[in-house]
């Protein structure tokens, strides 16, 4: 009796240990996989564009994926789409604006939790609020 008692407890710490690793990895992989959209979401809705007059319910994230580079650290690109209320970039208070409704496309690269790159449209940098110069 005493011999099945100890291969049964053998046997569940045997099923045990690797069945709990399996199950931690794959929570540990969800919040990893997720907080690159979280970072950049929330980047957008206190950057300086969308703070001024984003449209909260219009924002989207199209496109997320990890880039695989040569040298570490690699990154995570998410591309959001938003609409603003009026045309242009970055704050515009004292400016003159043109009241119509503008769809954004922003591409944001996030690095080990942080922004490391921040474009709007291909032309706007978010992070520096000036035109790209091509």
């Amino acid at each position: 009796m005493r011999r099945y008692q100890t291969l049964v407890a053998i046997m569940l710490v045997v099923i045990m240990a690797p069945t709990s690793i399996y199950a931690l990895q794959n929570d540990l992989f969800k919040i990893t996989e997720n907080a690159p959209e979280a970072t950049a979401l929330a980047y957008l809705r206190e950057a300086p564009t969308f703070r001024f007059d984003g449209v909260p319910g219009s924002v989207r994230v199209v496109d997320s994926w990890q880039a695989q580079t040569f040298a570490y650290p690699s990154f995570w690109e998410v591309t959001v789409e938003f609409d603003c209320a009026h045309a242009g970039y970055g704050d515009r208070t004292g400016e003159a604006v043109a009241e119509v409704i503008t769809h954004h496309s922003i591409v944001i690269h996030v690095t080990e939790g942080r922004i490391s790159m921040a474009v709007i449209d291909g032309v706007w940098d978010e992070l520096s609020q000036r035109f790209i110069q091509k």
